[in-house]
């Protein structure tokens, strides 16, 4: 059981509800302690218990003067009892709540210190403390740097290069056509171009993409679990034509891809024929596979179609992003890292330069 920080505070300041014990492990005794759950949920309710009755009159003045409603001002007046709690020096007799905003301590994450950080601030409000006050501001400052979760996201799902990313997509022209797969290149054109997702591709009703095409530049919607991904007809417009030209009827692009779903019980259409295809796109373009290519392939097509039209809209639709202010960070450090590497290049070799 993985207990969170207030608990193994409170479980040092109240060792006896720990049941000690020891075991032999490779010919050595070893001493491991064991805690219950309801003693421990039992300190939590008691320490908040207490929380809410020393700092009754920071609660009322977060309802009569700062307007919060009482559930809110409960919750952080727990916050911030629980700071002062956890940072209290015995010695000094003083708590120095800002010690767990501190960027090298791991105890919270960023988002739980943004929480400490706004709950501390009202602390410090109702206490006139400016120092303390001070202190929070300048924590709260955002660093003129590259967000966190954009690097995360960039490590994690980088897009394709643009050379890997033509390659993909000249592997894929080769199974225009096909006998065997006749659906495979307008449905994985839909996914590389604009980061459609199979569980919906293969959700396309017929009917939706007739009255597209009639309509002309009347956008096509596409989603069912997610956000309604908005695609204009211009860019899709030939896939689109492609699969209202096979002979034989189909209500969805399921009935196309997954046949046997109509003559089973199965609920849903699977989409590991499309996988399957797409396997076979990547072992002939020479691009390694990764379970997270559906990922890089989304971001590679917004970076793509924005590096060719310099849309920041239309690439936010591919990504299904409402705006644009998440999108166009991705896209300045996408920039710096481009222009980084271009300046490696030519220190490693500037006789390409002349």
């Amino acid at each position: 059981m993985k207990l969170k920080p207030i608990e193994v505070f409170l479980m040092n300041v109240h060792p006896e509800v720990v049941q000690r014990g020891t075991t032999l492990l490779v010919g050595t005794d070893v001493e491991f302690g064991k805690v219950d759950g309801s003693d421990i949920r039992r300190l939590v309710r008691e320490h908040r218990a207490a929380g809410q009755d020393a700092l009754k009159g920071f609660t009322k003045w977060l309802v009569r003067s700062e307007g919060i409603k009482q559930a809110k001002a409960c919750n952080v007046t727990a916050t911030v009892w629980n700071a002062l709690c956890m940072t209290f020096d015995p010695e000094t007799r003083a708590a120095n709540p800002t010690a767990l905003l501190d960027k090298n301590d791991e105890t919270y994450t960023y988002a739980t210190k943004a929480v400490i950080a706004h709950a501390l601030k009202f602390w410090a409000r109702y206490n006139n403390d400016a120092a303390l006050y001070e202190r929070i501001m300048i924590w709260s400052q955002r660093p003129n740097c590259t967000p966190q979760y954009v690097l995360d996201t960039l490590r994690n799902t980088p897009p394709y290069t643009r050379t890997e990313y033509r390659r993909l997509l000249k592997a894929l022209e080769e199974y225009r056509g096909s006998p065997r797969y006749p659906w495979a290149w307008p449905c994985l054109r839909l996914a590389f171009t604009c980061g459609t997702p199979f569980s919906e591709i293969v959700y396309l009703e017929r009917t939706a993409v007739r009255q597209a095409l009639q309509e002309g530049e009347i956008l096509l919607r596409i989603g069912r679990v997610h956000g309604r991904q908005v695609l204009p007809i211009s860019r899709v417009r030939e896939e689109l034509e492609y699969l209202m030209s096979f002979p034989f009827e189909w209500n969805v692009v399921g009935d196309l891809t997954d046949p046997v779903k109509r003559t089973t019980l199965r609920q849903g259409y699977s989409t590991q024929p499309l996988t399957r295809v797409v396997k076979l796109v990547f072992t002939r373009s020479k691009v390694p596979y990764t379970p997270n290519w559906a990922a890089r392939m989304r971001w590679s097509a917004a970076w793509q179609y924005y590096q060719a039209t310099d849309n920041l809209v239309g690439a936010a639709q591919v990504l299904r992003y409402k705006g644009t202010q998440k999108v166009a960070r991705f896209f300045e450090e996408l920039k710096k890292q481009a222009a980084a590497t271009e300046k490696d290049k030519v220190e490693e070799d500037p006789s390409s330069t002349l």
